[in-house]
C-alpha cells in the first residue's frame, strides 16, 4: 500500500513506508544487511521534521560506530543538497579524510535542521551527557579510559586519557602497595581467589567424570540413566569434593 505524504517516500517499498509513517511509540525494524534499514531511518527523521513538525533538537539518533554516524549525516546532507556538490566532494578520491571531515562540518552547519539533530555514537552521547550535566557532581576535567589506546581521530580523541584502563590500575596498585597493610590484604585476596579457582576446577572435573561414567555404563547396558541418578551423582561428587582438602 502506497502512503500519500508531503515527504517523498517513493524510494521506499511498502514495508519501509509503513515504518516511516507509523505512529507507534516503539518500532522495531528487522532486516538483513543492505536491505535499506538506514535509508528507512533517515526518511523517518525527515518525515518527522517535515510532516509532523517535530523539532530536530528533539530527535536523538544513536549509532554503534563513528563511521555509521558519518554515513547518516552524509546521506542527510546529500538529500538536502539539490546541487549535488556535496556528493561530488565525498566521491573525490583526491580529498583526504580530514578534508572530507571539514566539508561535512561546513555543510552540516549550512543546513540548520541537520545541525540541530543529535546523531552520535553511544560513547560520544554518554560523554556529552557527563560533560554537560555532570558538572554538579564532579569537575569537568575527567578523561575517558578505555581497554585499548585509540588511534582514530574523532570528537572524543582530545578527551581520551593517554593510559589504558590496565595501565591506570597498574599505577594505582603500585602506589597503594606502599602501604604494608594494603599489600598484605591484597596478597590474601589473590591467594584465596587462586585457591578457590583451583578447588572449583577440581570440583567441576569430578562431577563431569562421574556423570560420564554413568552415561558410558548406560550406553553399554542400552538403558537410559535416571535424572535422579545423575542429580544424585552430581550431589555426591559435590559433597565429596567439598569434604576433600583442596590444599
Amino acid at each position: 500500500m502506497t502512503t500519500t505524504t508531503k515527504t517523498n517516500l517513493s524510494a521506499l517499498n511498502d514495508k519501509q513506508q509503513d515504518a516511516v509513517v507509523s505512529e507507534d511509540k516503539r518500532l522495531l525494524v528487522l532486516a538483513g544487511a543492505g536491505s535499506g534499514k538506514t535509508k528507512t531511518l533517515l526518511q523517518k527523521l525527515i518525515y518527522l521534521i517535515e510532516e509532523k513538525g517535530v523539532s530536530p533538537s528533539s530527535i536523538l539518533t544513536i549509532t554503534f560506530t563513528k563511521n555509521a554516524t558519518n554515513e547518516m549525516i552524509d546521506r542527510l546532507i546529500t538529500s538536502a543538497d539539490e546541487s549535488g556538490e556535496y556528493e561530488k566532494q565525498l566521491s573525490d578520491k583526491r580529498k583526504s579524510l580530514a578534508d572530507k571531515e571539514k566539508e561535512r562540518f561546513l555543510h552540516q552547519k549550512k543546513y540548520t535542521w541537520i545541525d540541530g539533530l543529535t546523531v552520535k555514537t553511544f560513547h560520544s552521547f554518554c560523554y556529552s551527557v557527563l560533560r554537560n550535566y555532570g558538572v554538579n557532581e564532579f569537575d569537568n576535567r575527567f578523561k575517558i579510559i578505555g581497554d585499548e589506546k585509540r588511534d582514530e581521530e574523532d570528537e572524543l580523541s582530545r578527551h581520551v586519557a593517554p593510559e589504558t584502563a590496565f595501565e591506570v590500575m597498574h599505577k594505582l596498585l603500585i602506589d597503594e602497595c606502599e602501604n604494608t597493610e594494603y599489600l598484605l590484604k591484597l596478597k590474601r585476596y589473590i591467594l584465596d581467589y587462586i585457591i578457590d579457582k583451583i578447588h572449583l576446577n577440581r570440583l567441576t572435573r569430578n562431577i563431569f567424570r562421574k556423570t560420564e561414567n554413568i552415561l558410558q555404563r548406560s550406553t553399554e547396558q542400552k538403558s537410559v540413566p535416571s535424572p535422579n541418578n545423575l542429580l544424585q551423582t552430581g550431589f555426591i561428587a559435590t559433597v565429596s569434593s567439598l569434604n576433600t582438602n583442596p590444599y
